[in-house]
C-alpha cells in the first residue's frame, strides 16, 4: 500500500510558491542582463579596435611629438622673459639652457667680450629648432611649439580619418542589430568624434550613450512583467512573515502548555511575582551584599564557596589587597574610598544564609523564566574531580537519577572561557568538560574584573541537573547536563562533589 505524502501546509504552499516567483522573476532579470551584456561585449570589442587605431597613430607620428616636447621643454624656460627677447641656447653635458642673447656680466657686456660666442649660441638655437634667422624672440619660439602642435594634430586627425569610416560602419551596424536606425547612432559617432585626435575616448562615450538607450529599452520590454512578479512576491513575503509569526507564536505557546505539564508532574511551586519582579529583587540583593566584586576575587570566591558547608567568613582585607595588587594601589583613591568602604562592609557583614538566599531567588527566578517559555542558555565547565566522583557520573547518566552542587558553579559562555582551567594537569583525578542546558544560571559582573575575563555565569544547590551522558574524549571526560525543573529539596539527587 502507498502512503499518501501529506498536504502542505499553507505555510509551506506560499514559500513554494515564492520560490517559484522568485525564480522566474530571476530568469527574466537575467535574459534583461543578457541582451545588454551581449550588446556592451559588441561595443568594447569596437573599443579595443580603437585603442589599437590610437595607438599606430601615435607612433606613427613620434617624430612630430618629439619635437614639440622639445620646443615645449625649451619656452617654459623662457616663463620669466618678455615676447620680444632674444634668445640664445647654451649647451652643457648634454643639456639645454635658454638664456637671454645678453650676457648676465655688465663689464662684458660693455667691453663685448663674448659676443660671437653668444651669436653662435643663438645661432645653434635656430638650428635645433630647425627654423630659419640667426637668432629668435621668444615670440618666435611660440609660433615654433604652436606648429610642432598642428603637425602633430594634422598628423593624428589624418590617422583618425582614415580609420574612421571602419568603426563607423561596425558600430552601426552593432546599433542596427538591436532595433536602433542607422541616422541617430551614425550622426551622434561623427559627431563625438569630430576634431579628436583619439578615437577611443569619443568612441567609449558614444557606446555609453548607445547601451543606456538600449538599457531604457529593454527595460521598457521586461518592466511590466518584472513589476508584476515584484508585486506578488512582496505580497506572498507579508502572508509569509504573518504566518510564520504566528507559527513561532503557537510553538511558544506549545512550548509553555508543555513546560507547564512538566512543572505540575515534578510538584513545582512557581512564585507569584513575574520574572521582571524576581530580577529585580535579585538585582537588588545582589547589590547591596556586593555579592559580584567579592565572588569576583579568589580569596572571596573561595570563601563564599567554603561558607556552604562551615562557618567561615569572608576575608575583607584579602579581598581588597587583591583588588589592589590586580588593578593598582591606586584604585580605592579619591572617589572611590566610599566603594572601599562598602565593599568592606559588605564582606565583613556577607554570612551562608545571604548566600542561600541568593541561590534560592536565582533559582526562583529560572524556574519564573522556564515557566514563561525562555530558551534554554548552553554553557561549559572545565573542572577537576575525584575517580570514585568520575565513576559515579558514569553510573547516574542516562538515570532518574539527578546531580547538584554543593556550592557555587561558575560556568563560561563559550568552550574558550574555560581553556584555561586546571591551570596544572592534576596530580589526583581527572579532568571532566561540562557541557550544560540549563535555565537559571545567573550572570555575575564586577567592576573589579579583570580586563579580557569573560562573563561567568552561576548554578547553585537549588538547581538539580540529569547526566544526559558521559564519555572519555581526548581531553579527558564530557559530561552533558540538562538542568530539570524541580524544587531545591528534590529528593533523587547525589551531590557534585570532588
Amino acid at each position: 500500500m502507498i502512503t499518501p505524502h501529506p498536504a502542505p501546509s499553507p505555510l509551506q504552499a506560499l514559500q513554494s510558491h515564492r520560490s517559484t516567483l522568485n525564480t522566474e522573476y530571476a530568469r527574466l532579470t537575467q535574459e534583461r542582463n543578457l541582451h545588454v551584456s551581449s550588446l556592451s561585449k559588441e561595443l568594447r570589442d569596437i573599443s579595443n579596435r580603437c585603442r589599437d587605431v590610437d595607438a599606430r597613430n601615435e607612433a606613427s607620428c613620434g617624430s612630430h611629438v618629439k619635437v614639440l616636447r622639445e620646443r615645449q621643454a625649451l619656452l617654459s624656460k623662457t616663463s620669466g622673459f618678455s615676447d620680444s627677447q632674444r634668445l640664445r641656447m647654451k649647451s652643457r653635458k648634454g643639456e639645454h639652457c635658454i638664456v637671454k642673447m645678453e650676457s648676465r656680466s655688465l663689464l662684458k657686456h660693455l667691453l663685448g667680450v663674448g659676443r660671437a660666442n653668444r651669436k653662435q649660441q643663438a645661432a645653434d638655437l635656430v638650428t635645433h629648432l630647425g627654423l630659419s634667422g640667426k637668432a629668435i624672440t621668444r615670440s618666435q619660439l611660440k609660433m615654433a611649439v604652436t606648429q610642432a602642435q598642428e603637425a602633430v594634430r594634422h598628423e593624428m586627425e589624418a590617422g583618425v580619418q582614415k580609420e574612421l569610416p571602419q568603426i563607423i560602419a561596425a558600430f552601426v551596424s552593432t546599433a542596427e542589430r538591436v532595433g536602433f536606425r542607422r541616422e541617430a547612432v551614425e550622426g551622434a559617432l561623427i559627431e563625438a568624434t569630430q576634431n579628436r585626435l583619439f578615437l577611443e575616448p569619443a568612441f567609449d562615450a558614444a557606446s555609453r550613450a548607445l547601451t543606456k538607450a538600449y538599457a531604457d529599452k529593454i527595460d521598457g520590454h521586461y518592466q511590466d512583467d518584472l513589476r508584476v512578479l515584484k508585486t506578488k512576491i512582496n505580497s506572498i513575503q507579508v502572508e509569509t512573515e504573518r504566518l510564520q509569526a504566528e507559527q513561532k507564536e503557537a510553538q511558544q505557546q506549545k512550548l509553555v502548555n508543555d513546560r507547564s505539564v512538566v512543572l505540575k508532574r515534578n510538584g513545582v511551586i512557581l512564585p507569584k511575582e513575574n520574572a521582571d519582579a524576581l530580577q529585580q529583587s535579585l538585582s537588588t540583593r545582589l547589590d547591596e551584599t556586593r555579592f559580584s566584586d567579592i565572588y569576583h576575587t579568589n580569596a572571596g570566591c573561595r570563601a563564599i564557596q567554603e561558607m556552604f558547608q562551615s562557618g567561615a567568613h569572608v576575608p575583607y582585607r584579602e579581598v581588597i589587597a587583591e583588588i589592589e595588587r590586580t588593578h593598582g594601589d591606586t584604585i580605592f583613591a579619591r572617589g572611590a574610598r566610599r566603594d572601599k568602604l562598602e565593599l568592606k562592609d559588605a564582606a565583613k557583614t556577607l554570612s551562608s544564609a545571604d548566600l542561600r538566599e541568593i541561590d534560592a531567588s536565582r533559582h526562583m527566578l529560572g524556574l519564573a523564566r522556564y515557566a514563561s517559555g525562555a530558551p534554554m542558555v548552553r554553557t561549559f565547565r572545565r573542572a577537576v574531580h575525584s575517580r570514585d566522583m568520575v565513576q559515579r557520573l558514569q553510573e547516574i547518566a542516562g538515570k532518574d537519577m539527578l546531580l547538584k552542587p554543593m556550592r557555587f558553579m561558575s560556568t563560561a559562555l563559550n568552550r574558550e572561557g574555560t581553556a584555561a582551567f586546571p591551570a596544572k594537569p592534576p596530580s589526583s583525578g581527572e579532568v571532566v568538560n561540562f557541557e550544560i542546558q540549563g535555565f537559571s544560571s545567573m550572570a555575575t559582573h564586577s567592576q573589579w574584573n579583570v580586563k579580557g575575563e569573560g562573563q561567568e555565569r552561576l548554578y547553585g544547590p537549588c538547581s538539580h541537573f540529569w547526566v544526559q551522558s558521559m564519555q572519555r574524549d581526548a581531553g579527558g571526560w564530557v559530561a552533558r547536563l540538562v538542568e530539570q525543573p524541580v524544587m531545591p529539596d528534590h529528593p533523587r539527587a547525589i551531590e557534585l562533589g570532588r
